[in-house]
């Protein structure tokens, strides 16, 4: 009988050689996660990726899927300070059966892009260390795995989007009163909607976490929520980066407005510090690269950063090294124009 070790370390070799693979997201958590419940038993989980400049999840995948219970948990549970949204954490995996859990964030080189949360029901043992530990060993490679998937080519465009704004409307209850053919565009690029989208059902989760991002910068609970600006960023399935920002419309009667989102396309220039990401460049590396964006010279770089001449060359040649171009112009070109038609080294 082979022991739990061995079973550990060919889980490892599988959903390292996954996340290595070229996979899209969904399929990524969805292979990961098969391999890692030979390891690691457990009864429901909720992966998600991670827009990392926001640090907030842009896609769920949940087991057992609801979509109840996914807006409840995002739009109400993410808007709730550290002790109530624990304690309301508590609340709905009680309410599905659950009693244990193990969290983990795929991170890499200080950023997250994505995670899982896995279940264990009452009467299951809770979660042993040794399992935390090979979560906790996967979790850098399944962030690799993740960031460049979200960095992977896009596919060619199909179809161009409606004049106008993208702004959707939603009611109390989340149900879409109001919007337009743009953001009905924007919104069918971001995740496939059923016929009855407009009752709420099966909006991108993008949706709901701007929504949670609204009520928590409103609620001004700490000094730092007053510097919430509501919105994140997602990308959508063909590869295109948007952003959507939320807002409250005017109370009426004593009650509370309507719930606004606003979505818009990104600009090159928005989504270079996704691009940047995925070349492993060190702080003082991207503090050069955003003075060679803005037309710095190198004497115009020691100024800024108090280094030599020397030092300046010598970190714009480890740059170019890691982006694989020659020169500043290239360097440019890579991140604003074509960057996302090359990938990157895993």
């Amino acid at each position: 009988m082979r022991t739990w070790t061995r079973v550990a370390d060919d889980v490892f070799a599988a959903v390292h050689r996954q996340c290595y693979a070229g996979l899209d997201a969904a399929t990524l958590h969805r292979r990961a996660i098969a391999q890692l419940r030979r390891a690691v038993p457990f009864e429901g989980y909720c992966a998600h990726d991670i827009d990392p400049v926001s640090r907030l999840p842009i896609e769920q995948y949940l087991d057992p899927p609801d979509d109840q219970q996914r807006r409840t948990f995002l739009e109400q549970v993410a808007a709730l300070d550290a002790a109530s949204r624990t304690s309301r954490y508590r609340e709905v995996l009680a309410a599905q059966g659950f009693r244990f859990d193990l969290r983990c964030v795929y991170a890499l080189d200080g950023l997250p892009w994505g995670g899982i949360s896995a279940f264990r029901e009452h009467g299951s043992p809770d979660f042993a260390d040794r399992e935390a530990v090979l979560v906790r060993r996967l979790a850098p490679h399944l962030a690799a795995g993740l960031r460049a998937a979200m960095l992977r080519a896009a596919e060619p465009q199909n179809s161009i989007a409606p004049n106008g704004p993208g702004v959707i409307v939603l009611d109390r209850r989340g149900r879409v009163t109001q919007h337009t053919p743009a953001a009905e565009y924007w919104l069918r690029q971001l995740a496939p909607l059923p016929e009855t989208w407009r009752e709420g059902d099966g909006l991108p989760t993008v949706v709901w976490v701007a929504l949670a991002k609204l009520y928590k910068g409103l609620r001004l609970e700490t000094t730092a929520d007053s510097a919430i600006v509501p919105y994140v960023r997602a990308r959508t399935q063909r590869g295109a980066w948007v952003q959507l920002q939320a807002a409250l419309g005017e109370a009426r009667d004593g009650q509370v407005g309507d719930r606004i989102i606003v979505i818009e396309a990104l600009a090159p220039r928005e989504v270079a510090w996704l691009r940047l990401s995925a070349y492993d460049l060190t702080p003082r590396e991207r503090d050069i690269v955003e003075l060679v964006v803005q037309g710095a010279s190198t004497k115009q770089i020691t100024e800024a950063l108090y280094i030599t001449e020397y030092t300046a060359q010598d970190h714009l040649k480890h740059i170019f090294d890691k982006t694989g171009v020659r020169s500043r112009r290239e360097l440019v070109q890579q991140l604003f124009l074509d960057g996302m038609s090359q990938q990157p080294h895993a």
